[in-house]
């Protein structure tokens, strides 16, 4: 209950520091109510605490362990010696465009994973700067 009435603002940090030294040193139940007397039960309960949300889309995790175990499995066709089968020029062109995609994908959800990281531990009410943020000038 102090706890929530300092971060609620209605105990300032010396007052705080002095309940709570008074509340380790209680010894009854009567000597914790007359702390927290004055501080209204309906106001001090804390919010709920939020449902925990998903770093990170699970629907593009398995897009992109899809996309590398594609690009793995087009190595072996990539190995082939000449003279090519016919087959090997469409695969050539797909494993090309996944050896640019996969870094790049997998780089995009390691940025979100982040973000959103720092959102969390950066608590509601504060800002996340980004990278863009640190350097603009002033």
């Amino acid at each position: 209950m102090l706890k929530t009435a300092f971060v609620q603002g209605r105990l300032d940090r010396d007052e705080f520091g002095l309940r709570v030294g008074r509340a380790l040193a209680s010894r009854t139940y009567a000597d914790l109510a007359a702390l927290t007397a004055d501080i209204p039960a309906r106001l001090a309960r804390a919010r709920p605490p939020e449902p925990a949300r998903e770093s990170v889309s699970k629907k593009a995790v398995v897009a992109m362990a899809g996309a590398t175990a594609a690009l793995i499995g087009l190595w072996p066709v990539m190995m082939l010696a000449p003279p090519y089968p016919s087959f090997v020029l469409p695969v050539a062109l797909v494993w090309f465009v996944l050896i640019m995609a996969v870094p790049t994908g997998w780089l995009a959800l390691l940025h979100d994973w982040l973000v959103k990281r720092a959102r969390r531990q950066s608590g509601p009410g504060f800002p996340v700067l980004s990278y863009q943020d640190s350097i603009r000038p002033s």
